[in-house]
């Protein structure tokens, strides 16, 4: 249902900007016209982020208040995608495992900074 008024009011935005374009008209035509066009083109967007969300595509926001991480223990900041290795799916440990050799890997590389202090 919401595609069809998204058709029709796609249709009436276009034939709003047709009638703008026709020649000789007054200035007060060609402006309203110009005017309704604009109201239909922001309505189309209004029903394209309706349908996204209708669809699952909005945002999504985790919100991570607390976490504790007792000595001994280990943690991953940051995101983890199962991926493939060989063609075959990783599982879950695997790819924290992998997460893990990344981050440590990384932070190898890094060379420490000197601050620059102004007194």
């Amino acid at each position: 249902m919401l595609a069809a008024q998204m058709v029709g009011t796609h249709h009436a935005a276009l034939d709003c900007l047709r009638m703008a374009a026709v020649p000789g008209q007054t200035f007060a035509s060609r402006d309203m016209n110009l005017k309704h066009a604009q109201k239909l083109m922001a309505l189309y967007t209004q029903q394209v982020a309706a349908l996204n969300k209708h669809r699952g595509k909005g945002q999504q926001k985790v919100i991570v208040e607390h976490v504790n991480v007792h000595a001994g223990g280990q943690a991953v900041v940051g995101n983890v995608e199962m991926g493939t290795r060989n063609g075959q799916a990783l599982s879950k440990t695997d790819a924290i495992e992998n997460a893990q050799s990344v981050s440590s890997s990384t932070a190898k590389q890094r060379k420490p900074t000197k601050s620059k202090r102004r007194d």
